[in-house]
């Protein structure tokens, strides 16, 4: 299933059996490196790992039991995604080159895996007077910051598939 990223945000997270809601998902840690949502910090504090999450529906996630959500130290292997705090959404995005594209306005994740699909950018108000809001696929992204996304962009591609889709 596809699920875009700013939809998960305020979800409830609710345990399987009992319909118990934990809490609400307050953000999510990405690992930059596999360009994946390892884990959900909810609105009490505490951190669900993805891997953890039994299934995910349009208003809410599932998951097996309430022990699941554990504070972060308590999760060793995804302290270190956390601290490097990758926002994703908002993050400048720009070609190898430099060239600024604009800004992820939202990405489209592969729930069982948390595998990012593909990242929409807004471009900038001066920068659409010139370009559209594009959509680049996970094959594009060359690496992802705390601040910022690489993408691989050449405007002059226009081989079918090889160039970013425009936004609709």
């Amino acid at each position: 299933m596809l699920q875009l990223l700013s939809s998960l945000k305020g979800i409830v997270v609710v345990v399987e059996n009992s319909g118990t809601v934990v809490s609400k998902i307050a953000d999510w840690v990405i690992d930059p490196d596999h360009g994946k949502v390892v884990a959900y910090k909810l609105g009490n504090g505490l951190y669900v790992a993805a891997v953890d999450v039994r299934a995910y529906l349009s208003d809410g996630i599932i998951i097996g039991d309430e022990n699941i959500a554990q504070p972060l130290k308590e999760l060793i292997r995804i302290q270190a995604e956390a601290s490097k705090k990758i926002a994703l959404l908002g993050a400048s995005v720009m070609t190898a080159e430099g060239k600024k594209l604009g800004r992820v306005a939202d990405a489209l994740i592969e729930t069982p895996t948390g595998s990012i699909a593909k990242i929409y950018v807004a471009a900038g108000p001066l920068q659409r007077l010139f370009r559209e809001d594009r959509v680049f696929p996970r094959e594009h992204i060359v690496s992802i910051t705390a601040r910022s996304v690489t993408v691989r962009y050449d405007s002059e591609v226009t081989a079918p598939g090889a160039a970013p889709e425009v936004a609709p």
